[in-house]
């Protein structure tokens, strides 16, 4: 590609071997250069990128970009090019020019919070994106379609928890530690600490003494009511004689959620109860789903996938992808 053609397109040489059916506005033949390809997209100002094949000299314009070759056509000599409208939009760096809003994006599936996500647009000259038009949120919507980081599926979250195994004896224990004495003892109290030790159980005796092990395979419990002492929170807490109320460090996996969030730069004003761009700036458009009843409690907007990419209002710790934009 010539060097003039380089300040007018980037090309994406990963995409080379095809070309895509989707978002096509329309094709040209006998084209003899590229940079005269890339000069007819730029002529028109719904035209995002191209596909141009050096063999046929067929020039093929799309209103989109591409990421991946999901929908493409294998055929040799085919060779794909972003449009470069501004040179303040960094295309050869992954954000997209969209000319007919005048708006530069870069979409980021990285799963972070809010405050990261600020960061990370900081750290690439550019903030989170202000979608305040129907335009820009279809470009970014299709831009998330397009994407090979569609929404994952659900994730297995583990949580840990003392289960109640049985009565036991100090003999049935293995690596035993006794790391608290608190009159106000609780099962969870003494769990918490077991727990980051890595170790497999959680060992209560007397009401007020914390131990912390790893049960024999083979052990043979008592009686329940052999270790009836009562903690603080009126679980069982053991009793004399080295007889240990003793609870299992049990994991479970549910599903988390099902889709991936995108951060834009909309918040919560709670002061005003109103929602306002990055810039303070009232929103005078959104594409809040209409189901979203935590308008008013969380404080930050992200796209959901599993919505269609409309707007839903979460927890700004809640970590997810987000959208970077350039001002130009």
């Amino acid at each position: 590609m010539s060097t003039i053609a380089q300040m007018f397109a980037y090309e994406d040489g990963s995409l080379a071997g095809g070309y895509s059916t989707e978002n096509f506005m329309e094709a040209r033949v006998n084209i003899r250069l590229v940079m005269i390809c890339v000069e007819i997209c730029l002529r028109n100002i719904s035209c995002m990128s191209v596909f141009y094949n050096t063999v046929t000299k067929t020039c093929r314009l799309h209103e989109n970009v591409f990421y991946n070759t999901d929908s493409f056509v294998s055929e040799a000599g085919w060779h794909y090019y972003r449009a470069v409208g501004d040179p303040k939009c960094d295309v050869y760096n992954g954000f997209v020019h969209q000319r007919d809003a005048g708006f530069c994006y870069r979409a980021e599936s990285d799963l972070l919070t809010k405050t990261l996500a600020d960061s990370a647009c900081a750290a690439k000259t550019s903030a989170l994106a202000i979608l305040d038009s129907q335009k820009k949120q279809d470009v970014v919507v299709a831009t998330l379609n397009l994407l090979s980081t569609k929404a994952p599926a659900a994730v297995q979250e583990t949580t840990v928890e003392p289960v109640l195994k049985g009565c036991y004896s100090t003999g049935h224990v293995v690596n035993i530690k006794k790391e608290l004495t608190n009159i106000a003892m609780t099962v969870q109290m003494c769990f918490a600490i077991c727990q980051p030790l890595g170790k497999t159980h959680t060992l209560l005796e007397i009401q007020i003494e914390c131990y912390c092990g790893d049960l024999q395979a083979a052990a043979t419990s008592f009686p329940d009511l052999t270790c009836n002492k009562i903690c603080a929170d009126g679980k069982w807490c053991g009793n004399l004689s080295g007889m240990l109320a003793t609870y299992e460090h049990v994991s479970t996996s549910t599903a988390g959620p099902s889709f991936v969030g995108f951060y834009i730069g909309a918040t919560l004003n709670t002061a005003t109860n109103q929602w306002v761009w990055r810039d303070s700036v009232i929103l005078t458009y959104n594409d809040f789903d209409a189901a979203d009843d935590s308008l008013l409690s969380e404080t930050c907007a992200v796209m959901a996938s599993d919505v269609s990419y409309k707007w839903y209002s979460e927890a700004c710790s809640y970590t997810a992808g987000y959208i970077c934009q350039v001002d130009i």
